[in-house]
């Protein structure tokens, strides 16, 4: 009778410790403890839960809240995007653990593929202009996109064919919500079916995707001249295979550098042009290519040979605020001078798109105050307010993220994360060749002093 007590009472136990670790792996544990996680490491949440916010920010939780008790741990995901979105900041982010990643699967379209090309073939001379074939710049994927049955606005990119081992024909390489702005609102899933929330715009045959989404190319012109287009294509292909750091000398009044990344040693971009230095401080146009850039690494200190270049008033650095346990302590900035000015080059070029972010903005922000430089390009992404990312982990090690810990002063008169930095001059979406929109400014302004002369 002992016995049967014993192992009845030790039953109980171990249902009850199951049950607890359980709860604290559930859905509403995850976004509880999200919640806390925001309200005590992240630099913007004061800013951003504020009098005029707090009441959607609390509505948005009891919604999220709701939702989180009927969902299992492991498809807890878009409930705890819902609640990161709120803050509207890249450098506030939650994705899969490795652990959980490698139990994704691909989702296969409700369609087969002999269904989808019968639609095509139906509704030929009715195809909205999204439809159809695309393959991706560097030909790995072959996606057919077609218009949901039920949502006019919601498209399906199934693989027709695929060089990439882990895909296969009838799996959903992204998908396509229609905007009132006629954009789209874009899942793309990673080689390792991942799933990324990206921005999507279609120009004509190409469609571009922001992040790592890249180009994608509609295999048969259909609103481009076909040659028009095979230009198209060998460009962005050309720009797609550069390395990292690339610099390039165009002709006798203009250079050209690469950089696709900061995420690399600080000293990289410095010692690129320091050993093209004697080139570049004889050329009149200097071009650097920031698109995509995504930041990494790097501030004010390790960016000495671009800020020389580019002097010609102090550099204002600002402060900053470091969030720990729930509290912000701030740091002064500074006034940077430098002992010289250097004459060539006479004019900075910068390269910008919604791929730029972080230290990519930062520069952008030291760039901005002097008279050399002009950006050229369409609006970066607008993750620079808040920096300094640190790691965190979820409950039972299912998910985690990185949070922003810094506040930069510049965010309390004017936040960057709200528009992302505007370009001084735009460029178009049928714009692809910008080195060229750029010689040809200067070109023309060149041609208008003279005249002027």
């Amino acid at each position: 009778m002992k016995h049967f007590i014993l192992i009845l009472f030790l039953s109980i136990c171990s249902n009850y410790v199951s049950a607890q670790q359980q709860d604290s792996c559930s859905c509403q544990a995850n976004l509880k403890a999200l919640v806390q996680i925001a309200k005590d490491q992240y630099a913007g949440f004061e800013d951003k839960v504020s009098k005029k916010t707090l009441s959607q920010h609390n509505g948005l939780l009891q919604k999220l809240d709701r939702q989180a008790r009927l969902i299992s741990s492991d498809k807890c995901l878009p409930v705890l995007e819902k609640y990161i979105a709120f803050f509207r900041d890249g450098h506030f982010t939650i994705h899969f653990t490795d652990q959980m990643a490698n139990l994704l699967k691909p989702l296969k379209a409700k369609e087969s593929l002999s269904e989808i090309n019968s639609y095509l073939l139906t509704k030929q001379a009715r195809l909205t202009p999204i439809e159809g074939t695309w393959r991706d710049v560097d030909d790995m994927y072959r996606v057919i996109v077609y218009q949901d049955k039920k949502d006019p606005n919601l498209y399906t990119g199934s693989i027709a064919s695929t060089k990439v081992d882990t895909w296969q024909a009838g799996l959903i390489k992204f998908t396509l919500k229609r905007t009132p702005s006629q954009e789209f609102e874009a899942i793309y899933y990673f080689r390792n079916f991942t799933p990324i929330h990206y921005k999507a715009h279609l120009q004509g045959d190409i469609l571009k995707f922001s992040g790592y989404g890249g180009y994608w190319v509609r295999t048969a012109a259909k609103f481009e001249d076909k040659a028009d287009l095979a230009k198209k294509v060998d460009l962005l292909t050309r720009q797609r295979q550069m390395s990292n750091f690339k610099f390039e000398v165009i002709d006798q009044n203009f250079c050209y550098l690469k950089i696709s990344s900061f995420a690399v040693a600080d000293s990289t971009f410095n010692t690129v042009l320091t050993q093209h230095r004697t080139i570049i401080r004889q050329t009149p146009y200097l071009i650097i290519d920031l698109r995509g850039n995504a930041g990494g690494c790097c501030n004010f200190d390790s960016w000495g040979e671009f800020m020389q270049l580019i002097y010609t008033n102090p550099f204002v650095d600002s402060g900053v605020s470091e969030k720990v346990a729930g509290k912000l302590t701030s740091y002064p900035g500074r006034t940077i001078r430098l002992d010289s000015m250097i004459s060539m080059p006479k004019k900075v070029a910068l390269l910008i798109d919604d791929g730029g972010a972080s230290s990519t903005e930062l520069l952008l922000e030291y760039a901005q105050q002097s008279k050399k430089v002009t950006s050229f390009g369409t609006p970066t992404s607008g993750t620079m307010d808040y920096g300094t990312v640190k790691p965190y982990r979820l409950p039972c090690g299912r998910y985690e993220g990185y949070v922003a810990t810094m506040r930069t002063d510049w965010s309390l008169h004017g936040k960057i994360d709200e528009t992302g930095f505007q370009p001084n001059v735009f460029i178009t979406n049928d714009q692809l060749d910008w080195v060229k929109v750029v010689m040809d400014y200067y070109s023309s302004q060149s041609t208008t002093v003279n005249e002027k002369r």
